[in-house]
Order: structure tokens, then sequence, then C-alpha cells
């Protein structure tokens, strides 16, 4: 009996000391799980709303007619911007501009005026600066609280007439060889002048309004000055768009272009045939829509739908009699487009696989909350998230949503802690 008590004693110390070697890792204590509560950073919130619309304005003699036109129907546009509150919009004007031709001698009828012969007023912008209300050197640019002051943008003398002695002089106020890339690439780059227009968070929205092509030589002038090809503006429609594509931080979400330009072949409306057409300015606004749409449908299902609006309202006839009516149309167009472009989380979100309602597929859902304010939006309805990019697209039904205090955006959820002990983070 002794000698079983004995041989039972050694057995179960042996069976302790085996098994101390496990013991640190099963008693090794589970890292502290942290809880955390935040928004998405204000650059964040608010980015989705902002958009900077630059009318890019041909204001030469044979556009007299359409920038009273655009002058007539500027509230319509602005009036489609002001509806929604969600939408935070800068508006300026630059004038096309003619690097070959500038002149300070109001009797040289063969050159541009850069100042108004009268009162020597600034009347031409060589280096992308935008346009003074009305010569009021405190007002480059509209806000919200300011659209509809948008027509006195285009109180524009073409030509200037002037009387003196009785005898009526005429001088020309716009270029004769249009240029409209060149001051949109230099207002880029003009920190100074344009000081506050762009903001880095913004959709960026360009809107040419012209009967000529950029940069476009006439044949009597190549033949006369051959020099000119040597200073007039040489960009290609992708350099336009590769430099503005990285001026808004490489995304293709943050451009759009429109235009109001003559049809292919419409000799009248191109000066009587004087302008070519604008095939360039075309290309350019194409490209971007293109990369715009191919950013779009990688976020947002079935977003061709939301594309056919701005297919039909890409390109506007100049000759037509509805364009200015069409620009209530791009208004709300913009707003529409500055709502869609992704909002960039600076966390991953936690996934959950849920049945997907419409076809009947596991899906996984972001556990992640959108809000307008503290009202919560609904998932596939208001707001999409795409994996891929980490970002939230809002869609156009939040512009519906009442918003009279303005409120921003912001978004909070599950986040992954990324790192070798990874653990979910409640937000």
């Amino acid at each position: 009996m002794g000698q079983k008590i004995i041989i039972y004693f050694f057995s179960m110390l042996t069976i302790i000391a085996c098994s101390e070697t496990e013991t640190p890792l099963l008693m090794d204590p589970p890292k502290e799980v942290k809880v955390v509560e935040t928004k998405a950073l204000p650059p964040i919130q608010k980015m989705k709303t902002k958009v900077d619309i630059i009318f890019m304005l041909d204001n030469s003699n044979s556009m007299k007619n359409e920038i009273e036109k655009i002058k007539e129907n500027a509230h319509k546009f602005t009036d489609n911007l002001k509806k929604f509150p969600q939408v935070d919009p800068h508006i300026g004007v630059i004038y096309t501009f003619d690097s070959s031709r500038y002149t300070n001698d109001p009797n040289n009828s063969r050159s541009v005026l850069k100042f108004h012969p009268l009162n020597g007023r600034l009347q031409f912008f060589d280096k992308g600066e935008l346009v003074f209300l009305n010569q009021n050197k405190s007002k480059r640019f509209l806000t919200k609280k300011d659209l509809n002051i948008l027509p006195e943008y285009f109180n524009i003398e073409v030509p200037f007439i002037a009387v003196k002695n009785d005898k009526k002089q005429e001088f020309p106020i716009g270029p004769e060889i249009e240029e409209m890339f060149s001051p949109l690439v230099a207002a880029t780059q003009n920190n100074t002048e344009n000081n506050g227009f762009f903001r880095e968070d913004a959709l960026l929205v360009i809107v040419f309004v012209t009967d000529a092509e950029t940069g476009d030589i006439p044949l009597n002038k190549q033949k006369s000055q051959p020099d000119l090809i040597n200073t007039v503006e040489n960009i290609s429609p992708m350099d336009l768009y590769n430099q503005l594509f990285t001026f808004k931080s490489g995304k293709a979400a943050n451009l759009l272009a429109y235009g109001v330009l003559c049809n292919i072949g419409d000799s009248e409306c191109q000066n009587k045939g004087i302008e070519h057409d604008a095939e360039k300015i075309r290309s350019f606004i194409n490209i971007v829509h293109d990369k715009r749409r191919a950013s779009l449908q990688a976020r947002v299902k079935d977003a061709t739908q939301a594309d056919k609006m701005l297919e039909s309202l890409r390109i506007l006839n100049l000759h037509s009699d509805d364009w200015g009516e069409k620009l209530a149309s791009i208004g709300e167009a913009i707003s529409k487009e500055t709502i869609m472009r992704p909002i960039y989380l600076n966390f991953i979100p936690e996934t959950k696989e849920v049945t997907d309602k419409d076809s009947n597929k596991y899906i996984f859902v972001p556990q992640i909350k959108v809000k307008l304010g503290e009202q919560i939006l609904e998932y596939g309805k208001d707001w999409y998230y795409d994996a891929a990019e980490n970002s939230v697209t809002l869609l156009p039904p939040v512009l519906e949503i009442k918003n009279k205090n303005n409120l921003d955006f912001s978004v909070t959820g599950i986040a992954v802690e990324t790192g070798p002990n990874t653990k979910a983070i409640k937000l």
C-alpha cells in the first residue's frame, strides 16, 4: 500500500512539472480592447459639399450675343445650386486670353486692349486671374451667400465704344486668337491673385463658353504672321487633364467639365466660318467625363443610370435657342456630382456579412454610420462604401433631406486596428 502511495505521489509531481512549461502561454492575459468615440476629421466631413466652378468665358467680339444670353440665364444656374444647402459653391470667371497681342495703346486697332482707354481699368487678364466683379478688387469670386449677383460678372463691353470730339470710336476688348487652356493652367498656379478660391477638398468644375477652338491661329494670320505659332498656347487636351489631375490630388473624381460650344461644322455659329471647330476643348471634356465615370462605376452600384443626365448636358449647342435654359440643369447636375465625390476614411472599418435583399446574395457591409447632423443615412439608398479606396460615396437622395442649418456629414463606426495584434475598436 505504501509503495502505491509513493508511486502515485511521484506521478503527480511529473504531471505538474510537465504542465508548468505550458502555463505561461495559457495564462497570458488578453490585450485590452480600447474603446474610442470619434468622428471623421472635419475636412473629410465637409469635403463632399464643396465645389469650385470656373466659367472659362470667350470675351471676343463675336461672343457679344452669347454673353448677353448667359447674363440673362445665370440666375437659373445659381438657383439650382442655392436650393441644396448641402452644397458649398465657389464661382469665378476667367476670360480667354491671347498671349500674342497685348497693348495699352487704344489707337492700335489690330491689338487687344489690356486697359480701358478712358478710365484705365484692367480689361484683360494674362496670368489666369479670376475676373473682378465690376472691377471691385475685393470680389474675385462668389460664395453661397452672394450667388444672386453672378449675372453682374457678365457685364462685359464687347467691344468698347468711346466718343471723342463727337466722333465714335470702337476698340477691341476681347482676344483675336482665343486661348482657354493656358489661362486655366495659370489660374491653378496663381496663389496670390486667386487666394481662397481653390479648395483642396472641393470638386473642380470648368464650364467652357466659346465659339472658337483654343489656341487656333486663323489661316490668314498663319500666312501674314508666321511667328504667332511660337507665342500661342500649345497644350493638348491630355496635357491639360494631367495638369489638373495632379492639381486635384490625383483623383479623377475631383474633376468635371462642361462646354457650351458650336456644333461641329456650324459655320454660322463659328463667326461665319472664321473660327474653327473646338475639337481640343471637346476632347478635354470627354476625357474628364470618361475618367470620372470610371471612378464612379468603381464605387457606386448602378452608376450608369446617374450618368444619363450628364451625357445630355456634357456639351450644349451655343447656336441653339435653349442652351441658356439648360444652365439650370447643369447647376443641378453639378450639385449631384458634388455630393457623389468619395469621402476617404481615416480608419479602416470592420465589415459584417449580410444578405442583399435585391440579389439574395451575401454581401459585406461596413460597420459604420453615415449621418447628416444627427440623422442616420441609409446604406444602399443614401450612400455606398468602396473597400478598394476605403471611401464612402453619398448618393443624390441626400440632397432632398431638409438641411436648413447647413449641417455637416459625418462618419462613425467600428474600425480595425492594424498591426500584429489586430483587434476591433469600437467608435
